[in-house]
Formats: structure tokens, C-alpha cells, sequence
């Protein structure tokens, strides 16, 4: 295990420090905040304001979808990059997306349907226009607000 998180580490370190991917772009977070605050309007327009699953999860456990985020959106990045898109590339965008969107079954089968789309129609896109990191982080404050809004609703 000391190994995994190590390597881990010195991935994110990597990308942090010696590529683009994951540098913060405070000025465009703004942008994408209104727009994921729009989505979360929508989102409780949807489900009358409830989501299961949610109460029960601490705030804290929202931090784990900078690695949700690492793990399903960084991979299409790096191969639309690379390679353009393709039928490979797009296989692995629509793969990705599915077992991200079946991550999030919790949330009831429209969240899940709706989360299906974040990692290539939201999390890829929007981090060609800016970055990864920056998309992380209003994955992390989109969360906490759905969190918390669900809470007040409840």
C-alpha cells in the first residue's frame, strides 16, 4: 500500500509541477462554478430537491473526487491529446464515462444517468479551455454545494 501511495504521489507531483494539467486557473473558476450551479438547479428542478445517499456522507469524503476526477477524466485528456480523437479514444471517453456515471448509482438512476456525461462533456472540454485542475476544483465546490443544499431542502 506504502508503495501505491507513493507512487501516487509522485505522479501528482509530476503533473502538478512540470505539465499544465493540473495548474488551477482562478479566474476561469468562476465561470465553471456558475455553470455547475446551473446544473445543480437543474438537478433539484429534477428530483424535487432529494438525492439519496447524499445525507449520509460526510464533506469531507467530497475531497476523493479530485482522484474521481484523476482517474476517470485524466486518462481522456491525455489520449485525445495524444492521439486526436479516434475510435479508440472515444471508446475509452464513453468506457470512462460509464463506470463514472455508475459510480454514481447513490445519487438514484437520473444522477447516475446525468453523472454519465461529466467526464467527457463537462471535465474533457472544459480543461482543453483551461485546465484539469481546475476543473477539479469545482468538482469539489459543485459537490459541497449539492451537499449541502440537499441538506437545507431535506
Amino acid at each position: 500500500m506504502t508503495i501505491i501511495s507513493a507512487t501516487v504521489l509522485l505522479i501528482m507531483g509530476y503533473l502538478f509541477f512540470r505539465t499544465e494539467h493540473l495548474n488551477v486557473k482562478w479566474d476561469k473558476v468562476a465561470q465553471f462554478f456558475t455553470f455547475m450551479c446551473f446544473l445543480m438547479m437543474v438537478r433539484h428542478a429534477i428530483t424535487g430537491g432529494k438525492s439519496p445517499g447524499l445525507a449520509n456522507v460526510y464533506p469531507w469524503e467530497y475531497t476523493l473526487v479530485w482522484w474521481e476526477d484523476l482517474v476517470f477524466s485524466f486518462p481522456i485528456l491525455l489520449a485525445m491529446n495524444k492521439w486526436g480523437r479516434n475510435k479508440w479514444t472515444i471508446s475509452l471517453a464513453v468506457v470512462l464515462s460509464l463506470l463514472f456515471g455508475s459510480g454514481h448509482i447513490y445519487h438514484g438512476i437520473v444522477g447516475a444517468a446525468v453523472s454519465c456525461i461529466y467526464p467527457f462533456f463537462i471535465s474533457y472540454r472544459y480543461s482543453k479551455k483551461t485546465s484539469l485542475g481546475t476543473v477539479m476544483v469545482c468538482h469539489v465546490m459543485y459537490d459541497l454545494m449539492l451537499f449541502y443544499s440537499v441538506r437545507v431542502l431535506m
